[in-house]
């Protein structure tokens, strides 16, 4: 009888303990706050997106100049002093806490949305190509593994025509996106150098908008966001 008894004890500890950790590691609660929780939710955002993750985050709340209901996912590029600074509808949008009048929205609930598990930082040479897809092509051949989202930094030349006023304005409203994440355009007589951070996607796109003769790079880093670990490679991990 004592022997079932202890038998049964034991069981009972491990079917707690595995319960506890299936709920631990089911858990997102981490990546949510209320709207009093503003500077913690800020302080967990701002390390996600300094390790280089792209990070999405569910707003519920109202609008503060008309008092409507928000309920929907914005693009966080930035994050600090209690306020999350945010992309949505390619405009840029600010979200404060419950009580919030300065910001655009004022958040009763936030869930922050990391994307991906795994950053993967590789080395690029410098490059040379007949135009930007050219560049684009030659990177990705350096992936050989399932990934989510990439951009590159460093600085990319290219050899066009000298850009008008009115061109100028037409490619900082393409770039609009990655300008606000850290790409600065330099335009100069005869060319371009775009330098910082671009999205990957984004570079094959620009030969649509920019006759280019010639291209050329400095040494790039390209980070690649995956689910997947990856082995002999350098990864940030976003645990």
């Amino acid at each position: 009888m004592k022997r079932i008894l202890e038998l049964l004890v034991v069981l009972a500890i491990i079917i707690t303990a595995t319960a506890v950790a299936y709920k631990f590691i089911n858990n997102n609660k981490d990546y949510e706050f209320s709207g009093d929780e503003m500077y913690k939710c800020t302080w967990i955002a701002d390390k996600i997106l300094n390790k280089g993750f792209p990070l999405k985050a569910h707003i519920y709340g109202y609008w503060v100049y008309d008092k409507k209901l928000f309920n929907d996912t914005v693009e966080v590029y930035y994050a600090r002093g209690g306020i999350l600074y945010a992309i949505y509808n390619n405009d840029t949008v600010t979200i404060g806490g419950r009580l919030a009048y300065k910001e655009d929205i004022a958040a009763e609930k936030i869930e922050l949305i990391p994307i991906g598990k795994y950053i993967v930082v590789i080395d690029i040479n410098p490059l040379e190509g007949k135009d930007f897809r050219d560049i684009y092509e030659r990177v990705l051949k350096n992936i050989s593994f399932n990934y989510i989202k990439a951009y590159i930094v460093g600085k990319i030349a290219a050899d066009t025509e000298t850009f008008k006023p009115t061109e100028r304005i037409k490619l900082d409203n393409i770039l609009f996106v990655d300008e606000i994440k850290g790409l600065d355009v330099f335009y100069i007589e005869n060319g371009l150098i775009l330098s910082g951070k671009i999205n990957l996607d984004k570079l094959k796109e620009l030969d649509n908008y920019i006759k280019v003769n010639k291209t050329s790079t400095s040494k790039l880093k390209l980070y690649i966001v995956t689910n997947d670990k990856v082995s002999g490679y350098k990864v940030i991990s976003l645990s």
